[in-house]
């Protein structure tokens, strides 16, 4: 309709402005956009987007909403989701140095040494985001505290008041 109109819309030789298109005199129904066009004119959205664009919006809206009402949820559940997948890398490696620390006295402290070790190597090998640095250097330094332990015979036992 819209190129109709701008095609044919002005003044001729044998018709006057607005002759044609023309929604009246019509032989056959209008479409639906051909009435939409004539009552209400060019569509909000072609004022301001390409034809195609415009099309693409105006047949997709109903999948965009309700990608956006899957989207309004998903984004509450994303951030803790993500901050417990980057913790748990770091704190899976605590419940191995609590099973060495309850194992002090009970095991040789070689064994236990050694198993530090391996701990301390995997831990290295941990890679979190900056902001979550400071637990994987508390879990280092824990690490660290557990094997002084070990070595050191004072640190045996915890101290009690």
């Amino acid at each position: 309709m819209q190129a109709a109109q701008r095609v044919h819309g002005g003044a001729g030789w044998f018709q006057r402005r607005g002759d044609f298109p023309n929604p009246h005199n019509a032989e056959r129904p209008l479409a639906k956009e051909a009435q939409r066009f004539f009552t209400s004119g060019v569509p909000v959205l072609q004022r301001y987007l390409p034809f195609w664009l415009a099309n693409l919006v105006d047949r997709m809206w109903p999948a965009i909403l309700t990608i956006v009402a899957v989207l309004l949820p998903l984004s509450r559940v994303l951030p803790p989701l993500y901050t417990f997948r980057i913790r748990s890398r770091i704190f899976r490696w605590y419940r191995r140095l609590r099973e060495v620390e309850n194992a002090i006295g009970q095991r040789p402290n070689a064994d236990l040494l050694r198993e530090l070790e391996t701990i301390a190597r995997h831990v290295a090998q941990v890679h979190v985001p900056l902001s979550y640095a400071d637990e994987l250097y508390s879990l280092r330094t824990h690490i660290h505290m557990v094997a002084e332990r070990l070595v050191d015979p004072a640190f045996a036992a915890p101290r009690t008041a």
